[in-house]
């Protein structure tokens, strides 16, 4: 049984680092950049959305237990174009735990809770590449509402 709780000033700094390395590596806008570069642009990015932390409004970030044991974090915030929709700005599970369901029983949960807030709609953007996550959503009831390609010169 896995349960979601408000971080904590200390998971929220393991998961700002861990969110942006992750972001500075997936991303196929930061890949060209040197390793250096891509992890700067990725921990701007963050301070941007998150301003004041763990404090900042209209962002719900979220731990994610089994029991005792931290297995990953959530972070969805709400759209400023329509307040009755979120978007899921991060759903990672730690390497360890993966392939055991925690990402989707974290989404079910949160879908639960932001349903309870009024919230009508949930985004999120998924790499392409990332097959996995793909098959997750799809799965879930979550469908394409644009595509983005390109190709590298």
């Amino acid at each position: 049984m896995i349960r979601l709780a408000p971080m904590t000033a200390p998971e929220f700094e393991a998961y700002v680092d861990a969110s942006a390395r992750a972001f500075a590596i997936e991303s196929p806008r930061l890949r060209h950049l040197a390793e250096k570069e891509a992890l700067a642009a990725s921990y701007e990015e963050l301070r941007e959305l998150l301003p004041t932390g763990i404090a900042t409004t209209g962002q719900l970030l979220w731990s994610i237990f089994d029991k005792d044991a931290l297995v990953g974090y959530l972070h969805l915030g709400v759209d400023k174009s329509d307040p009755a929709s979120m978007f899921v700005w991060d759903l990672e599970i730690a390497a360890a735990h993966r392939r055991r369901g925690y990402a989707r029983a974290a989404l079910t949960l949160a879908m639960a809770h932001v349903k309870g807030l009024g919230i009508r709609r949930l985004g999120l953007n998924v790499f392409a590449e990332n097959s996995a996550a793909m098959a997750l959503y799809t799965s879930m009831g979550f469908g394409v509402t644009q595509s983005q390609m390109a190709l590298e010169l």
